[in-house]
Parts: C-alpha cells; sequence; structure tokens
C-alpha cells in the first residue's frame, strides 16, 4: 500500500521504489517519496515496508532523494558527510546520518 495506513502518503506525489533491500535474514521494500505539503512545505521521506507490504515507518527531513539500492543499503548522493542507509541489522537503524545531518526512524504512526 504505497499511501500507508489511512493515506498517511499523498497521493500527488514522486514516488521511488527499491524493492528487496536485505539483509541476511530480512528484505525491507523501501518508498522514497517527495510532495509538497498543504503548509506548502517541500517533504522528502523514506517510507519503509516489510517484504510483504506491511508498513513499518519512515525517515523524514532529506534534502536528496536517495539514487539506488546495493545489497542491504540504499545509496544517497554521494558526501564525505555520509551517504548510504545500511540495513544489515534486520531492522531499520534508528538514526541514520546523510550528508551530515541525522535522521531518526519513526514508526508507524
Amino acid at each position: 500500500m504505497i499511501n500507508g495506513p489511512e493515506n498517511y502518503f499523498p497521493e500527488e506525489a514522486s514516488y521511488l521504489s527499491f524493492p528487496n533491500v536485505c539483509s541476511k535474514n530480512m528484505c525491507f521494500h523501501l518508498v522514497a517519496m517527495e510532495y509538497v505539503s498543504e503548509s506548502n512545505k517541500g517533504m522528502k521521506r523514506l517510507a519503509v515496508f516489510s517484504s510483504d507490504g506491511k508498513y513499518i515507518g519512515v525517515y523524514s527531513g532529506f534534502n536528496e532523494l536517495p539514487l539506488k539500492s546495493d545489497g542491504s543499503s540504499l545509496v544517497f548522493p554521494a558526501s564525505e558527510y555520509g551517504y548510504l542507509i545500511d540495513f544489515s541489522g534486520g531492522q531499520p537503524p534508528s538514526t541514520v546520518y546523510i550528508d551530515g545531518e541525522n535522521f531518526d526512524f519513526e514508526k508507524r504512526p
């Protein structure tokens, strides 16, 4: 379900899908989205779903969208200050470091 529970994510958005980002024991389906909120603010988010489509949670506030998946990682534009999220631990990391900023994982609403 691309909009998450109860249409949590907007229908009018740009979506990029990254299926099968896998650790040894678990796979995730990641969906990056870019949209303009009702308050006219540009938003970039990364929704995390289990391999069977259950919504797990979201990271919010990125400056750039990810470019590709590579095994157990999601790769963002290159930066000496962090550019990938590693899902090899079997769970989404609680905090990620991308382009000099920390982003927290927000479990499903």
